[in-house]
């Protein structure tokens, strides 16, 4: 049985599609800090006290953009898994969601569509 997208889902593509590429790239960093910030809230992958959810939103945002700021200890609050997911978010961050994403994109098509040409142009500055 083939997968098929919900209206919902559909509507969401066509507004993403129509944005522009910079704010592509801005959903795009805010998405993967999101899912951290969610992944980092869950109860399993806290210990002791926990961190809160203000916290948790901190690290996982710090951990993206690769400064290592943190409000509260991890080795204290989080487990082998939320640890586990803070290195994640620091790969990601480090490589850059931006070339990991493209390296993806680029390895299954072979042909890039006009709106993907454009927000490669803007995100690493090509002619």
């Amino acid at each position: 049985m083939a997968f098929k997208p919900t209206p919902l889902i559909m509507r969401i593509a066509v507004v993403i599609r129509r944005m522009h590429p910079a704010k592509q790239v801005l959903l795009g960093y805010a998405s993967y800090c999101l899912f951290g910030w969610l992944c980092l809230s869950l109860p399993w992958v806290q210990q002791g006290a926990g961190a809160g959810i203000l916290d948790s939103l901190f690290i996982a945002t710090s951990a993206m953009s690769t400064t290592g700021l943190t409000t509260v200890s991890i080795a204290d609050n989080y487990n082998f898994a939320g640890q586990l997911i803070i290195l994640i978010l620091i790969q990601l961050g480090g490589i850059g969601y931006m070339p990991l994403g493209s390296f993806i994109i680029l390895s299954r098509a072979a042909d890039l569509s006009a709106g993907r040409r454009e927000i490669h142009h803007r995100v690493f500055s090509l002619p």
